[in-house]
């Protein structure tokens, strides 16, 4: 499936290193298993 992050920072996901943390980050395993 992937990895579930609680209270993640979305400065280390943007081009920009700005927004405060999500209150749920998925990252999926592969682009094939988030198409599935």
């Amino acid at each position: 499936m992937g990895d579930v992050l609680e209270q993640e920072l979305m400065t280390r996901h943007t081009s920009w290193r700005v927004g405060g943390p999500a209150d749920i980050y998925f990252v999926p395993k592969s682009r094939e298993r988030l198409c599935a």
